[in-house]
């Protein structure tokens, strides 16, 4: 099992143009969990003009207004932070508070 593993990372290190050694599942997690959300940020970027002082604002303003995970769990019924009813939920939470803002942002 171990080395089908190995033969997996060499393959990804090579399709990924990583340097030797450096794929393992904790980067691969890593990597499939934020990575969904990078066309999203960069809309924010992009919607923004190009921005980079407002688009780091712009993510200042959402974390402040994002519903907190007690406040989340409460509304929902949800009463652990590790379910995935929790972690879904509050993703799509956080994602729903940055369209709601980014609208309000660029409308004119």
């Amino acid at each position: 099992m171990f080395e089908e593993r190995a033969r997996v990372f060499r393959k990804a290190e090579h399709v990924l143009a990583w340097r030797r050694g450096t794929v393992n599942n904790v980067g691969m997690a890593s990597e499939m969990t934020y990575s969904r959300f990078y066309p999203l940020l960069e809309s924010v970027y992009v919607a923004l003009g190009h921005d980079l002082r407002r688009t780091v604002d712009f993510f200042k303003r959402v974390d402040k207004i994002k519903p907190s995970p007690g406040q989340f769990m409460k509304k929902h019924g949800i009463a652990s932070k590790d379910s995935l009813d929790f972690i879904r939920g509050y993703e799509a939470a956080v994602v729903g508070t940055i369209e709601s803002v980014l609208a309000k942002a660029t409308r004119r």
